[in-house]
């Protein structure tokens, strides 16, 4: 990012807060990352958001504690959802929407949704106006075939069109234990579906690594290209998705005789991607203004 000052960070090219403009404000909440960079996505969606909501403050805020704690220990600020949300109400913004930077309504999405839920029972001076939370990036089936249909030029530039049987495109998620981890087996239906030679797996979920590798096994392929399906590319694409250690689904290819090339970008280096997110952030927005 360009300056992880707290002034810089946030509000970058922003006038002070005016009492006479529509009081809105909006919270990207969003894990974190201390991988320098998958920065710049975060510069990509701000930059995103402030063009697509051009009367709202934009703030970035850190899910994670210890990324936020590691940071300070730099001379870093990021704030928490809450902090963000803390200052924003002591500046007089009143009708805010946070914005889950996530790709399935997972615990993480459901700790925010709690976060909303108990602020909204306060009254008074310390209370807000309106709070809403805008939907993860699959939430909805039509976000399914949006975000396949995001990523085709990707898939198809990934893939030889003159070798389509030698080649396949495998996509890793991070996955989790809530049972928002079916999302990823309905998007890896909808991309097999809709595109030849590609898989989707995640880190810590189902379709996990092996079952990937058996439907790779069962192709023709002989060259694979590893795709984050994550929104930044960061620790986990780094070391997990592309590293050279034995725990790698790099290594795990390779030593399966696969050719593996890499994709390092995430998701939101994707603008219909963004746009995916804006949309329902926008949805929230029309609540607060109803």
């Amino acid at each position: 990012m360009q300056d992880r000052s707290k002034q810089n960070r946030s509000r970058q090219g922003r006038s002070p807060h005016d009492e006479s403009k529509a009081d809105l404000a909006i919270v990207l909440a969003t894990f974190g990352t201390l991988h320098a960079p998958a920065e710049k996505a975060y510069d990509k969606i701000i930059d995103h958001y402030r063009r697509s909501f051009p009367e709202a403050r934009i703030e970035l805020a850190f899910t994670s504690g210890s990324i936020r704690s590691r940071l300070k220990a730099q001379g870093s600020f990021v704030h928490s959802p809450l902090t963000a949300l803390a200052e924003l109400q002591d500046e007089g913004y009143r009708g805010i929407v946070v914005q889950p930077i996530q790709v399935v309504p997972g615990e993480e999405f459901h700790q925010i949704v709690s976060l909303i839920q108990g602020l909204r029972y306060l009254q008074g001076r310390f209370g807000f106006r309106c709070l809403e939370v805008g939907a993860p990036l699959l939430f909805e089936i039509e976000d399914y075939y949006r975000v396949s249909r995001a990523l085709s030029s990707l898939l198809e530039s990934s893939k030889n069109a003159a070798a389509a049987q030698k080649n396949a495109v495998v996509l890793a998620g991070h996955g989790t234990n809530h049972p928002a981890d079916s999302a990823y087996s309905l998007m890896a239906a909808v991309l097999g579906k809709e595109h030849q030679g590609v898989f989707l797996g995640t880190l810590e979920g189902r379709p996990g690594l092996d079952d990937v590798m058996e439907n790779v096994r069962g192709t023709d392929a002989r060259e694979i290209m590893l795709v984050p399906f994550l929104l930044v590319a960061g620790v986990h694409a780094q070391t997990d998705l592309f590293g050279e250690g034995p725990g790698s689904w790099r290594h795990a290819f390779e030593k399966e005789g696969f050719i593996v090339k890499v994709n390092p970008e995430g998701l939101i280096d994707i603008g219909e991607i963004i746009a995916i997110l804006s949309d329902h952030t926008a949805r929230a927005v029309e609540k607060i203004k109803s």
